[in-house]
């Protein structure tokens, strides 16, 4: 009797243990669709299409986000089919968000995105707000442009982890190929 109760402890805390080896963040290589673009996710994106003015144009916006340890990660990428009018659109796309999010905004040190021909540089933004439940909001956003394309890339949740946040930022990738 006394070597099947050590079986069963044996057994249930190896069960135990393997449980606590599945990590709530489990990352993987997504590209994001349409765009020349991956980033890792920590769980498996959802893709949405919706069409959006943006710089006295309509634009197609494609979004790709998942929910992960109460935690949204996302990134937004738009073809705005003309370079020259990328800085005006993601000038745009920031000042979008921060009326969106509302609540206090501070911007953050650049941050170097690795592209095939020369670091892209993105601006960060940190917002706390509060969500119309009173609870509280908080957001990191990236945003930068490569070619005619603009990006935005954010984690949002009621409080970010900034381990998560730092692996979502820094595994980034563009491509020279659109799929």
């Amino acid at each position: 009797m006394n070597e099947r109760f050590c079986f069963h402890v044996v057994i249930v805390t190896a069960g135990l243990l393997l449980g606590s080896c599945s990590p709530a963040l489990n990352w993987r290589q997504i590209t994001v669709p349409g765009a020349p673009m991956s980033a890792y996710f920590p769980c498996r994106p959802d893709n949405v299409s919706r069409r959006l003015n943006l710089v006295a144009q309509t634009v197609s916006v494609g979004l790709s986000s998942c929910s992960a340890a109460a935690q949204t990660f996302a990134v937004m990428a738009i073809d705005l089919r003309q370079s020259d009018k990328a800085a005006d659109g993601q000038q745009a796309l920031r000042q979008l968000a921060e009326q969106n999010f509302g609540g206090q905004v501070e911007v953050l040190p650049q941050k170097t995105i690795a592209s095939p021909f020369s670091p892209l540089v993105a601006q960060q933004l940190s917002i706390r707000a509060t969500r119309p439940d009173g609870k509280p909001l908080q957001a990191r956003l990236l945003f930068f442009s490569y070619g005619a394309w603009i990006f935005q890339v954010a984690v949002v949740g009621p409080q970010l982890q900034t381990e998560a946040i730092d692996f979502f930022f820094d595994h980034l990738l563009i491509s020279t190929n659109v799929p």
